[in-house]
C-alpha cells in the first residue's frame, strides 16, 4: 500500500503469495514472509518485488540506505547504470530519503536526461531523481534481458 499504515501493521510481519496480495499472517503453504517486522516499508516492498518478479530470495541486511555497503545476496549485483526493474538505493537524506534509514525504490523508467523515475512504498505516486543521487542500483541477474 502506498499510504500511511494503521498502527497494527507498523511493527508486524508481511506475508504474500503472489507479490500483490499481502497479509499480516500466512494464509497457506504458498505464502512467504517478505518482512519480519516493520510493516509495509520500502525494504519489504523491494523484497516482495525481487522475490516474485526476479526470484531473488534474499535482500541485503540493514536499513535501506545501507544496502550498497556490502556484497549483495545471491542473484543481485550492484551497478551504477540503471535499467528498468532495478532497485535504487538512496543513502540517508538523498532524494527525499529518510535522514536516518535511507530508502529503496523500484526503477520504472531510465530517462534520457540522467534521471530515473521509480515506484516506491509509502507514496501514492511516481517520483523522479537524478541518477547521481542514488548510492547504487541492485540489479537482478535474472533481469539481464533489460
Amino acid at each position: 500500500p502506498a499510504y500511511s499504515q494503521c498502527i497494527e501493521v507498523e511493527s508486524g510481519p508481511v506475508w504474500s503469495d503472489n507479490g500483490v496480495s499481502t497479509s499480516t499472517e500466512s494464509l497457506g503453504n504458498d505464502w512467504i514472509r517478505t518482512q519480519w517486522s516493520g510493516g509495509y516499508q520500502c525494504t519489504e516492498f523491494a523484497h516482495r518485488y525481487l522475490y516474485f518478479v526476479w526470484d531473488v530470495r534474499s535482500v541485503p541486511r540493514g536499513n535501506a540506505g545501507e544496502w550498497c555497503d556490502s556484497e549483495p545476496p545471491e542473484g543481485l549485483v550492484q551497478s551504477m547504470t540503471p535499467v528498468h526493474g532495478d532497485v535504487a538505493v538512496f543513502a540517508p537524506g538523498s532524494c527525499g530519503a529518510s535522514q536516518v534509514y535511507g530508502h529503496v525504490a523500484v526503477v520504472d523508467v531510465v530517462n534520457s536526461n540522467g534521471s530515473v523515475t521509480f515506484v516506491e512504498q509509502n507514496r501514492a505516486n511516481r517520483r523522479t531523481c537524478n541518477i547521481s543521487t542514488v548510492a547504487c542500483f541492485l540489479h537482478a541477474i535474472s533481469n539481464n534481458n533489460n
